[in-house]
């Protein structure tokens, strides 16, 4: 991608997303997250995903989950996908880029009811372990668990997973 098309294509992601609070750098394509709005706005906004195991099933909630969901579904944008093998699942010993944004959406039975959220984000003051800022929303976008604090609500648990992701962990093998 030329100089030019990178430009406009990243001021066309800085219009669906409102640049006026995040930090754009053209150079990294880079947005900066500083607030849970601007990273719940990234989840809505996102059009390709990619989907763990390249399913759109829901899946049982693995043994040991912090979650209170019984099911759940996981998805990558296309830069996340990037550190999916051929089969949907994540390479073995991986860093996810930065940019890359992994959503599971968390469901009681068939209704939605959590989004939990992964972005990797270098630039960001909330960002934890690997650059990952966490994020925790109800459907709706109100926030359940915020970016300033939403790390020592999900990474503990996520610790010994590739990058912090536990999908093969739990289930890779079911």
């Amino acid at each position: 991608m030329n100089a030019t098309n990178k430009t406009l294509s990243l001021l066309s992601l800085c219009f669906l997303i409102d640049c006026s609070s995040p930090d754009v750098d053209l150079d990294s394509n880079s947005i900066s997250i500083r607030t849970d709005q601007e990273l719940f706005e990234l989840v809505k906004n996102t059009k390709e995903w990619t989907y763990w195991a390249n399913s759109q099933d829901t899946l049982l909630k693995g043994n040991g989950s912090g979650h209170i969901e019984n099911k759940l579904q996981t998805r990558y944008n296309l830069l996340a996908s990037t550190s999916l093998d051929e089969s949907g699942i994540v390479k073995d010993g991986i860093q996810f880029q930065e940019g890359s944004l992994i959503v599971k959406d968390l469901f009681n039975n068939s209704e939605l009811n959590t989004i939990a959220v992964m972005y990797k984000n270098a630039a960001s003051p909330h960002k934890a372990n690997n650059d990952w800022v966490w994020g925790y929303f109800a459907p709706d976008g109100s926030v359940r668990s915020g970016i300033a604090t939403g790390y020592k609500n999900c990474q503990n648990c996520h610790v010994p997973g590739i990058d912090f992701t536990l999908m093969n962990a739990v289930h890779k093998n079911n």
